[in-house]
């Protein structure tokens, strides 16, 4: 079973690195600002989507935030960062995206390439199932319920599990 938190910490990670590659190694907590964080931000919109921006500005605000409360700086700069909002052309885009399916040509040419094994599976499971790339590594066999023609997929704490049929 993969553990979630794995992923937490990954992504803490990266946020980390992407704020010190942008800061330098050697500066501080308590010598950056609001004004560094903000052209940080500046800097981000040139080489990364909004979603993956306001994740890194999100995590940065709980670095700092935890920083204050071990008393290791006084204040956050970072309270006063705001995370980007999408623009009207943003949104647009994000619809006419969201309506595009992967055509049945497509997918078998997709999986004429793959060569067979866990890769494979794990596309036919997103593409047929819906199934999320987490949501694939926690299946076990005990999930596939052959009897029933359903798959019982765990999901994240709010949700609970679902049932997907077998095709």
């Amino acid at each position: 079973m993969v553990d979630s938190s794995h992923y937490t910490v990954r992504n803490h990670k990266q946020s980390r690195r992407v704020l010190v590659d942008f800061v330098g190694e050697s500066t501080r907590l308590d010598q950056v600002t609001l004004a560094d964080l903000e052209r940080w931000q500046r800097d981000m919109r040139t080489k990364l989507a909004r979603a993956t921006r306001n994740k890194h500005v999100q995590h940065c605000k709980k670095f700092f935030g935890s920083a204050v409360k071990e008393k290791l700086i006084d204040s956050s700069p970072a309270d006063g960062l705001k995370e980007d909002k999408p623009t009207a052309k943003e949104v647009n885009n994000e619809k006419k995206a969201k309506r595009y399916l992967v055509n049945p040509e497509l997918t078998a040419e997709v999986l004429e390439a793959m060569p067979w094994g866990d890769a494979k599976v794990a596309f036919v499971l997103a593409r047929y199932q819906g199934m999320r790339r987490e949501e694939i590594y926690n299946l076990r066999w005990r999930d596939v319920h052959w009897d029933s023609s359903k798959i019982e997929i765990a999901e994240d704490n709010k949700t609970g599990w679902r049932e997907c049929p077998i095709f």
